[in-house]
């Protein structure tokens, strides 16, 4: 069976080299080219496990390295990713530093791994990306970058079943139509975002913090605001990943809104206070899409195309793997029959209306 996958992210690459190990004939579809920078970059122990899995079943020897940052730094020390041992939060007042004070002191380490060792991640994706597909390549996908996906080209490439593993407005929403189902969601914010290189340590600018299970910077960061969060994500090679999450829109260009935020909390000022940023900051007036449907027959979305709420709680890697795992099951015995693919399709709607609800409950406790 000729299967397309368009859209060549971790996941699209991750799902064609699996159908492939599965003897099917698949052919993955890239409108860009690799690498390149990519957001979503937190891994979670859901997201590790379901890796873990993957390479045992498939006999994916990476997947399963990639899956703790100890194997990882071993086997592929080229491949850029940070430590993350847990989930940091701190609220900030606008006007004041933040203030260490012993128990009222705003701060809560979730740790999510005992050591270093068989730790989460924080995925480079540039990096990550352009190992799934070397990977997929090697295990016989033929793989198209700089391809234009159109209904005319997939009948010429013979494609039985389509997979779509791009993001909001891919090419199976524009080709079926699909209507948006966006108005369903309760979460949303829009995202101000960059790379930086210099962003200093918490502890240096809120000295006298007590030593938690994990080093704080060690993580995925959260800094509660009045107007949403920042999240931080700090690479092993000093590059860290920062983003305000703002349920408002704010007037100015991204760099006097970015500016403006520093000015009004200034403990996050201090810490971005030698920072530059690797390419121009960017803004996207609303993060949240979500599309009706998620699979019918002959054609498949997986979670990014289909819809995504909120970097809060770093669920999007965990959804993705979670989903390629789902998909591949229905590819074992051939083409993925009608129960399947509804039972695939109600499945990533529900778990679309989980995280929204989780999330903007969140959003609406941190605004208290």
């Amino acid at each position: 069976m000729r299967v397309a996958v368009v859209g060549s992210g971790f996941a699209g690459s991750l799902l064609a080299r699996v159908l492939t190990v599965q003897g099917h004939d698949v052919v993955l579809l890239e409108r860009g080219t690799h690498p390149r920078f990519a957001i979503g970059e937190s891994s979670t122990p859901l997201a590790n496990l379901t890796l873990e899995r993957l390479a045992r079943r498939y006999g994916l020897d990476d997947c399963y390295d990639l899956a703790a940052h100890g194997r990882w730094v071993v086997r592929f020390p080229e491949l850029e990713r940070g430590l993350k041992r847990g989930f940091t939060f701190y609220r900030h007042h606008a006007g004041r530093p933040f203030a260490v004070d012993g128990t009222r002191t705003e701060r809560l380490l979730v740790a999510a791994s005992p050591n270093d060792h068989v730790a989460d991640n924080h995925w480079l994706r540039a990096d990550v990306d352009h190992h799934f597909v070397r990977a997929a390549v090697a295990a016989g996908v033929e793989y198209r970058d700089r391809t234009d996906v159109t209904a005319e080209l997939l009948k010429i490439l013979g494609a039985d079943f389509v997979v779509d593993a791009s993001g909001p407005g891919g090419f199976l929403a524009r080709q079926l139509d699909l209507p948006s189902a966006l108005h369903r969601m309760h979460t949303r914010a829009g995202l101000l975002f960059s790379h930086f290189a210099g962003v200093r340590l918490f502890a240096d600018v809120a000295p006298g913090l007590p030593a938690g299970p994990y080093p704080d910077d060690w993580a995925a960061v959260h800094h509660i605001i009045d107007e949403g969060w920042l999240y931080s994500l700090r690479f092993d090679h000093g590059i860290t990943s920062a983003g305000f999450l703002l349920r408002d829109p704010m007037p100015g260009t991204p760099e006097e809104t970015w500016r403006h935020l520093l000015r009004r909390y200034p403990t996050i000022g201090a810490l971005f206070r030698d920072a530059r940023p690797l390419m121009p900051l960017a803004f996207r007036p609303r993060v949240q899409h979500r599309l009706t449907r998620a699979a019918g027959d002959g054609w498949a979305m997986l979670p990014h195309a289909f819809a995504f709420v909120d970097p809060l709680f770093s669920t999007g890697i965990a959804w993705s793997l979670r989903a390629i795992e789902r998909l591949a099951s229905c590819f074992e015995n051939g083409l993925p029959i009608e129960r399947d693919l509804s039972r695939y399709d109600a499945l990533l709607g529900a778990e679309a209306d989980q995280i929204d609800w989780l999330v903007a409950g969140a959003y609406r406790a941190m605004a208290r």
